[in-house]
C-alpha cells in the first residue's frame, strides 16, 4: 500500500474525517455543559 500513488490522499482523508468527528464530539460536549449550567441556574433561581 505504501507504493500506491493514492496513499497520501487516503491518509489525508482519514485525518480530515477524524478531525471533523472530533470537532463534532467536542461541540456536542461543550453544548451539553452549557445547557447543564443554564438548567442548574434556572433550577437555583426557581428554588430561591
Amino acid at each position: 500500500m505504501i507504493e500506491d500513488p493514492h496513499t497520501g490522499f487516503i491518509l489525508a482523508a482519514y485525518a480530515v474525517a477524524g478531525v471533523v468527528v472530533a470537532a463534532m464530539i467536542a461541540a456536542a460536549w461543550l453544548d451539553y455543559r452549557r445547557l447543564m449550567r443554564a438548567l442548574t441556574k434556572f433550577k437555583d433561581d426557581r428554588d430561591a
